[in-house]
Parts: structure tokens; sequence; C-alpha cells
């Protein structure tokens, strides 16, 4: 009886240390694999990084690295800049780890791979606020989404000067097709695009073009009220524009032609 309780407690005994032995074995590779992934990524061998990072993920997908690999895989491919990759690999990663350290950062980097999309403002080719802006509005719209989810993130300071780079882009466009319909005397269309604008675009510095834009669209309209309030707008909202100087006196003939007619009225 005491010869098997002896033998008992060493076989546990051996279990336990062979138990632990292999639970440490599967730890150091994962972290050995990452290790070396690291090293490449280091040196840009992004094949290289690549297999090591994918080899964590299958091989060793309960270890303690496992996330930081699939994370590494996004980054991997963003530097290779395979924006759609890359993109796939960061909503995964979000999704699959919400509570991770680094999951701001995966849904960051998320919205700088629409950037790799944006049209080219090449000097061979038409100007970038002429092009499909689809890509522009997709960063965006991920720029805010991050500032929402991750108020608190290291890297919204960063998101905040993007996010305007992307104001400043549509902006651009918006006062592109503007001229474009002004030219043509499609005053509604002329309306709406500015008013676009002052409402999505507010911080893109192109206040003097919008109001005083919206000032002779009205006015062609034959709405002196709307005008004014146009002009109004850009006094009261932006008092530092440079384009103020020119309000206040387009305001004052608006105000002597309307003293004038009541005059007329009067008499």
């Amino acid at each position: 009886m005491r010869k098997w309780y002896l033998f008992s407690c060493l076989y546990l005994a051996c279990a336990t240390t062979s138990s632990e032995t292999l639970l440490l074995t599967y730890s150091d590779e994962a972290q050995e694999n990452l290790r070396r992934g690291e090293l490449a990524y280091e040196k840009k061998d992004w094949v290289v990084a690549q297999r090591y990072y994918e080899r964590v993920v299958t091989k060793f997908p309960y270890s303690d690295v496992a996330a930081t690999a699939e994370l590494r895989l996004a980054d991997v491919d963003f530097a290779r800049a395979d924006s759609i990759s890359a993109r796939v690999r960061y909503e995964d990663f979000v999704k699959s780890h919400p509570t991770n350290a680094k999951a701001d950062w995966a849904k960051f980097r998320l919205a700088l791979t629409y950037f790799e999309e944006m049209p080219s403002g090449f000097f061979m080719l038409p100007p970038s606020y002429e092009k499909e802006q689809t890509a522009i509005r997709a960063a965006r719209s991920a720029l805010l989404a991050f500032m929402r989810d991750y108020p608190n993130s290291e890297h919204v300071k960063e998101a905040q000067g993007l996010l305007l780079k992307t104001h400043k882009r549509l902006a651009r466009h918006e006062l592109y097709v503007a001229g474009f319909y002004e030219k043509r005397k499609y005053w509604p269309a002329v309306i709406g695009r500015l008013e676009n604008v002052a409402r999505d675009y507010g911080d893109a510095g192109f206040e003097g073009d919008v109001f005083l834009g919206l000032y002779r669209a009205h006015l062609a309209l034959g709405d002196k009220s709307a005008a004014r309030e146009s002009l109004e707008r850009l006094l009261q909202g932006h008092p530092n524009s440079r384009a103020v100087k020119e309000a206040g006196v387009l305001l004052g003939r608006l105000r002597v032609e309307d003293a004038v007619g009541q005059a007329v009225v009067s008499e």
C-alpha cells in the first residue's frame, strides 16, 4: 500500500512537471517567433516578418503574444501599401480584441488605410479636388469613428490633424463643383454645395469663398434677405476672416438699397 502511494505521488509530480515544461516551451516558442518577426520587421523584410507572425497566429493561437502577432500582420500589410488587406486585418483585430491595449492603434491605422487610396495631386494629373472623393470621405468617417470610440487615445491629436486635411480636400471639391454650377447660373445647386461646406467643413478655412458665394447666389435669385444673412453669417461667425472687409462693404450697400427702397415706398 505504501509503495503504491509513493508511486502515485511520483507519477503526479512527473506529470505536473511535464505539463509545466510543455506550457513553458509553448510560451517560449511563441515569444521567440514573435521576436524574430520583430527583427525582420525592423529590417523591412516584410516576407520574413509575415512568416513569423503567421506562425505565431496559427501554431500558438492561445499564447499571450498571438494578438500582438495578429496586429503586426496588419502592420506588415500597411507597410507594403496593401491598404485593403491591412484594413481587413485591423477591422478583425478591433472586433476580436476590443479591450486590447492596442485596439485604438488598430482603429486609427484602419482610418489611415484610406489615405493610401486618395487621389494624387501630381502635377500631370487634374487637381485632387476635381477627382473622385470616395476614399477621402471614407477616411473622414473612419477618423470620426476612431475619435468617438477612443477619445482618450494618444493618437487623437494626429487624427485631428488628418481630419482637418480631409476637410480641406472635401471643401475644395465642393467649391470646385459650386464654381461649375455658378458658371452655368444654376444657383440652387451652388447654394446646396456651399451650404455643405459651411455645415460639414467649417474648419477648413474657406469661409470667405463660402459666404460671399452664397451672397452672390441668393442675390442672383433675387433673395436679398438671404443674401444679407449670408454676409452677416460671415461677419458674426468669422470676424477674423480676410473676407470680412468685403462683406462689410457689400452689407452696407444692401442696407443703403433697402433704405432707398423704403423711402420710395413711403413717398
